[in-house]
């Protein structure tokens, strides 16, 4: 909900990670059903990925954004494990 409502609101890139590929997959559904192009890869970035593996990564790179919205599930899992 995040990232749709990010791009409908005119942000110039929003960039996407979650652990599961899945919800990154019904991300872009979501963009699609609200009339955005989640194949604009200059604007929209899906990442299946460990949040704070990618912000590491991130500021290797030093890539820097306006706002960050972090949302973490109540629950969830991954290859690490439960959390």
């Amino acid at each position: 909900g995040f990232s749709v409502n990010a791009a409908l609101g005119g942000a110039d890139e929003v960039c996407t990670v979650d652990v599961s590929s899945k919800f990154n997959e019904w991300t872009a559904r979501n963009f699609t059903l609200n009339g955005l192009d989640p194949q604009d890869s200059k604007r929209y970035e899906f990442w299946a990925q460990d949040c704070s593996l990618f912000l590491k990564g991130a500021v290797k790179r030093k890539r820097q954004w306006d706002l960050i919205v972090c949302d973490p599930p109540s629950f969830g899992r991954s290859k690490e494990g439960v959390f």
